[in-house]
């Protein structure tokens, strides 16, 4: 199998969609996907131990898209750039985070209230009764690198807009690449000459 990383891929351990956490095996294909992007990448006899099979629902997206033939498209220009970084909001350039109070309990982890009948004192769904909605340590909003795109940045590829994070994926993979937008769908299409081939989801933008 190809030197790249599918776990960067796949989706992250927070998501409930547990069978999207792994790369998958699709006639002759490692798959990854985390429901905004796919790669699949051709697989060398004897290097598919731990794939798993992919459920229905992801086996048909694959089939109806033709990802597993080799579609001719159009060289990506390497005049195509990401955004420039800005400053991270959530730890003001850090990359580190300090403690953050819950305003809904004052860091008590309950509420109280009452009403005619009754006093309730219960836990804070907030803060899940921690008394904190945000604990120290490396800020995720940014990865600890104390920059992050904004929400409403995007890279433009043959009328596709995506998110810069997944232009850098792209960007990552070896070998030349091409790319086919399918407006209709907001899918980009890709495929590397390494043999490589997906496709990404644009941003849905006014």
């Amino acid at each position: 199998m190809n030197s790249v990383d599918l776990k960067h891929w796949c989706a992250g351990e927070d998501d409930r969609r547990t069978y999207l956490r792994e790369p998958m095996l699709h006639k002759g294909f490692a798959v990854a996907t985390n429901g905004h992007v796919i790669i699949l990448v051709p697989v060398l006899e004897g290097s598919s131990a731990g794939l798993a099979t992919p459920n229905a629902g992801v086996a048909r997206f694959i089939d109806a898209h033709g990802f597993t033939e080799m579609q001719e498209l159009n060289p990506l220009s390497d005049s195509i750039q990401s955004p420039e970084m800005s400053t991270c909001t959530e730890c003001e350039g850090t990359g580190h985070v300090t403690d953050l109070t819950c305003r809904e309990c004052n860091g008590k982890g309950t509420v109280e209230f009452e009403n005619a009948y009754n006093d309730y004192k219960v836990e804070c769904a907030s803060c899940n009764g921690s008394g904190k909605t945000r604990l120290a340590g490396e800020c995720t909003a940014c990865n600890a690198t104390g920059k992050r795109y904004r929400d409403h940045d995007f890279v433009d590829i043959e009328g596709i807009k995506i998110q810069p994070k997944y232009f850098n994926l792209l960007k990552s993979l070896p070998g030349n690449l091409s790319v086919q937008g399918a407006p209709p769908s907001r899918m980009l299409y890709f495929h590397s000459t390494e043999g490589m081939r997906g496709a990404i989801m644009g941003m849905d933008t006014v």
